[in-house]
């Protein structure tokens, strides 16, 4: 087996220091190999790029110019657009096992963009932010993004940021070595199971209950994977099913539908139902939990 890789997605432009150390405690903590991503908004470490050339992606580097004068939120969408290509490219050939970032709230924008859009649910992600004890939602949306609040800024090191990071490194090194480490690993029967999401709320609990027990027995055995349709869940049901990890769909809770023709909180957007249509996956669909619609409480 390969050696496990991190990504690091950082701007060495302004966290260049704390991403070194976050490098650094990562193969001190048996992480095996790095890699770095650098969306820099300027090009002012040109140097480091020569010096490390084998270890530094920089996709954005020959568009600092533009870059550089872009607001924030351009700056941010423009670099994503950049960064995305070489980073799917690297997941899909199996070149890195684990991705990790640490930033405050643009950085986390970009880093949480890459990292949903560009590696798959069960691909370790790890976020060192310091917009993580606020609403996150926007940052991890339907995605299993781990999130780690930084407790001081990711502005110059110091003995606390060094701690967190110093965990956080920890946290995706061995997460990225079990990651690599299931890539090789077989169970007997796993490979052939066949995967079926079932969407589930709690009026719809126990039909969903008495589905999954009936798919999970002989002469079944399905493996089920239930989805709380709480928006987020109906989101992530979707991805799974775009990313051809489930095989079929027992769609017995479409509340998130609800709740986006009325203002409801728990939406899951106006693209919820299309993923199966669009796999030609095995669906059933029902209207479980369409009479609830969920508002903020008023307290």
């Amino acid at each position: 087996m390969a050696k496990p890789t991190v990504l690091i997605v950082c701007t060495l432009d302004t966290k260049g220091e704390e991403a070194l150390y976050l490098r650094e405690q990562i193969h001190r903590n048996g992480g095996g190999a790095t890699l770095i991503l650098d969306a820099s908004h300027t090009s002012q470490n040109v140097q480091r790029y020569r010096e490390w050339s084998d270890e530094i992606i920089a996709p954005c580097l020959e568009h600092s110019q533009e870059l550089s004068t872009l607001p924030r939120g351009k700056y941010v969408d423009k670099a994503i657009e950049l960064c995305l290509p070489p980073v799917k490219d690297l997941v899909e050939k199996g070149q890195i096992h684990g991705i990790v970032s640490a930033a405050g709230s643009t950085g986390s924008s970009l880093a949480c963009a890459i990292m949903r859009r560009a590696c798959p649910i069960g691909f370790p992600k790890l976020m060192v932010s310091t917009m993580a004890s606020g609403d996150i939602k926007p940052y991890i949306e339907e995605s299993d993004i781990t999130m780690m609040y930084s407790v001081v800024d990711i502005a110059g090191l110091n003995s606390i940021l060094k701690r967190i990071l110093g965990n956080a490194a920890a946290a995706i090194a061995a997460m990225t070595n079990a990651y690599a480490q299931s890539l090789t690993a077989t169970s007997p029967g796993t490979e052939s199971s066949r995967r079926v999401g079932i969407s589930m709320f709690g009026v719809t609990t126990t039909a969903v209950e008495h589905i999954r027990k009936l798919l999970s027995s002989p002469p079944h055995q399905i493996e089920t994977y239930v989805f709380h349709a709480t928006g987020a869940g109906g989101r992530a049901m979707e991805r799974l099913v775009d990313e051809g990890q489930l095989d079929a769909v027992i769609d017995l809770t479409t509340t998130e539908i609800a709740d986006e023709l009325f203002g409801g909180v728990l939406t899951a957007g106006p693209d919820r139902l299309e993923a199966a249509a669009r796999k030609g996956v095995p669906y059933v669909v029902s209207v479980g939990g369409k009479s609830a619609l969920n508002y903020p409480s008023i307290y």
